[in-house]
């Protein structure tokens, strides 16, 4: 199986150099490489030893330019819809045709490319709303750079169940949504001027408290469906548990849909699950995600 593995590096590393080398939990590794084309492997993450580069070396930061990241993938991946991830540039394109990767900070940014291999990518079409790409956003690491004006979307209806996790911070001024459907009444994270916040077609969290900030946090959504409890987390903490907003999200996006509520502000990565993961797997993934984006713990 390695031998396997570094034969098909080895080809690759001719014509181009390896970016990014995502571990998704799957039966395949997926390598993409900087001329858009992409190569999988029949392997697990359990049966790789190691990774070698033979007649090149893994490519450096180089002057305006986002270090090359490092491999890291959700510690749950049973279920996962969408993976959307701002600290791997490969996934990052400035036009939604994906032909012009982004390779510096302040560049636009069209496509959103999602690494759970379903195709659930954010764009944005028109260029003027094009949001960009800072380098060091959140942890240290790059985010995506909306002002209010700017957004991404995607058109999936996500119905529950589901569970879905994201970091954000907001940056000043326009403090309203965030994560929010696309085409129905659903909000995670931030509203109004607010922080912990959850609607899902009815208010689950307390409407209107406490007050935003300006540091990053990780929001969850645990949506089961009618008749069960919905929940809302911040940082690891339990917000509200009930049934009095118990819908999925119709589209996904960040500033746009059918309120124009929209907010300066920063995202580094999205999780979307088929799924109510159980306490144990919401756990570890807001733990993945805190560690990875430098979050305090709580």
């Amino acid at each position: 199986m390695i031998n396997r593995l570094k034969s098909l590096l080895s080809l690759s590393l001719t014509v181009a150099a390896l970016v990014a080398v995502p571990l998704c939990g799957y039966a395949a590794m997926t390598i993409y490489l900087k001329d858009g084309r992409s190569f999988s492997v029949p392997v697990t993450p359990d049966e790789v030893l190691s990774i070698s580069f033979e007649g090149a070396a893994a490519p450096l930061a180089s002057p305006g330019k986002p270090a090359a990241p490092t491999l890291s993938a959700p510690p749950v991946s049973d279920g996962l819809s969408v993976w959307l991830d701002a600290s791997d540039f490969a996934s990052i394109f400035q036009t939604p045709d994906g032909f012009d990767q982004v390779t510096g900070g302040n560049q636009p940014v069209g496509l959103w490319r999602d690494k759970s291999n379903n195709d659930n990518h954010m764009t944005q079409q028109r260029p003027e709303s094009r949001p960009r790409l800072s380098k060091s956003g959140i942890g240290n690491k790059p985010a995506i750079m909306f002002e209010s004006r700017q957004s991404l979307s995607l058109p999936t209806n996500f119905p529950a169940p589901l569970s879905v996790f994201y970091v954000a911070r907001m940056t000043g001024g326009a403090n309203a949504r965030v994560l929010n459907a696309l085409a129905n009444n659903w909000l995670l994270g931030f509203w109004a001027g607010n922080k912990n916040q959850a609607y899902y077609e009815g208010w689950v969290s307390p409407e209107g408290t406490p007050p935003t900030d300006i540091h990053p946090h990780v929001f969850t959504a645990i949506v089961r469906g009618p008749g069960q409890n919905s929940e809302v987390w911040a940082d690891g903490n339990m917000i509200a548990d009930n049934q009095r907003g118990v819908t999925g999200p119709n589209g996904l996006a960040i500033n746009a849909g059918p309120y124009n509520e929209s907010s300066n502000c920063q995202v580094a990565e999205i999780l979307v699950y088929n799924r109510a993961l159980s306490s144990d797997e919401r756990r570890k993934v807001e733990g993945y995600l805190k560690s990875r984006w430098n979050i305090a713990r709580n």
